[in-house]
C-alpha cells in the first residue's frame, strides 16, 4: 500500500473506504480504515491475478452438477400424525396448535365471528390436506 496517498496498489483509497463505511453506517476508525483499504486491495489484487489467465478455448460452467434443471420425483410420502410428531418438536404448544407472540394487538371482533364449522372426516393428528 501506497501510505503516502492513501491508497493501496489496486486503486482503493482511504476516502472511498471511508465513504462506503459512512454508506453502511460502519463506525470504522482509522486504523480499522486502513487495514480495510489494504484487503480490499489485496482482494482486486487476486481478480486481477484471475483476469490475467489466459482462458481461450475453455467453455463457461454454467453450474457444479452437469444434470442441473432436471427435477427430482414428485413421489409423496405419508407422514403419519403430522400434528403431534411437529408439535413434539417445541416448548411452545399448546391445545394442539404452535403459540406464537401477538403480532397484531386486535382481536377483529372474534367474539362476533361464527364458530367455525367442524369436520369429522379427519382427527387432529391427521393431514388433512393429504391423499388417503
Amino acid at each position: 500500500m501506497n501510505t503516502r496517498s492513501g491508497q493501496s496498489d489496486h486503486g482503493i483509497d482511504t476516502a472511498t473506504v471511508r465513504r462506503v463505511a459512512h454508506l453502511a453506517r460502519l463506525g470504522l476508525d482509522e486504523a480499522e480504515i486502513q487495514r480495510t483499504a489494504e484487503q480490499l486491495g489485496t482482494i482486486l489484487g487476486h481478480f486481477h491475478a484471475l483476469q490475467a489467465v489466459d482462458t481461450t478455448g475453455v467453455e463457461p460452467l454454467v453450474h457444479a452438477l452437469g444434470d442441473s434443471g432436471v427435477p427430482a420425483a414428485d413421489v409423496i410420502v405419508p407422514f403419519p400424525q403430522p400434528r403431534s410428531s411437529l408439535l413434539a418438536l417445541t416448548a411452545h404448544g399448546r391445545e394442539g396448535f404452535y403459540v406464537v407472540p401477538a403480532v397484531l394487538d386486535t382481536d377483529f371482533g372474534v367474539d362476533d365471528a361464527p364458530a367455525p364449522a367442524t369436520s369429522s372426516a379427519h382427527s387432529p393428528d391427521e393431514d388433512p390436506g393429504a391423499d388417503e
